[in-house]
């Protein structure tokens, strides 16, 4: 099991944490050939194993995340009757990290996962490079919609494997009360540094 250092998130929902950082320190080192900027990152434990699922597809990191989300949730001490994930981003990726992650938490709870709970109704492009809040919430509103017969009267756990702004789960926590859920606790996996 990793260690961490949970971090409460504020929001809408009836509570909500992430397991820790994903990054503790990142520093530019340099540009590539290309031009681009290169840093020399340094992870939380939680954010190196997310780091290597999402981004190099290291399925190998899988075990270690989902016990210590288990193990955190466990402590926690919530009650929800459901798990429901986040919609992927990049759509295209054949395998989804938050997918997996989530399929693995619902099967140890022995909890349904509503993977068709919250749909994406609109294309927005990706909000880590909006750093206006407003903005975020503007190209946001009415992008989700949730399936109300299957989150009816729900005690909801909202998965997410990484919390940047808060925006996207914000909008999702808030179509799901509006749609009957009874309470969606918010749940990530790690959290970036920055506000923005």
């Amino acid at each position: 099991m990793a260690k961490y250092q949970a971090r409460k998130l504020k929001g809408p929902w009836k509570d909500g944490y992430a397991l820790d950082l994903h990054t503790i320190s990142s520093v530019m080192i340099g540009h590539n050939e290309y031009g681009h900027p290169e840093f020399d990152t340094t992870y939380s434990e939680v954010g190196g194993l997310m780091h290597r699922l999402k981004y190099r597809s290291d399925k190998t990191a899988l075990p270690d995340l989902v016990e210590t989300a288990v193990s955190f949730i466990r402590s926690w001490g919530i009650e929800f009757g459901v798990i429901v994930p986040v919609p992927p981003t990049k759509v295209y990726r054949t395998f989804q990290p938050v997918l997996a992650l989530a399929g693995e938490i619902a099967n140890t709870f022995k909890v349904p996962l509503l993977r068709s709970a919250i749909r994406k109704v609109k294309d927005i492009p990706e909000l880590k490079n909006i750093y206006d809040p407003e903005e975020r919430k503007r190209l946001l509103k009415g992008a989700y919609e949730a399936n109300a017969n299957a989150i009816n009267g729900q005690g909801i756990l909202l998965v997410d494997d990484l919390y940047r702004s808060g925006a996207t789960i914000n909008e999702i926590t808030e179509v799901l009360l509006a749609s009957g859920a009874s309470e969606v606790y918010a749940f990530a996996f790690t959290q970036t540094r920055t506000k923005k």
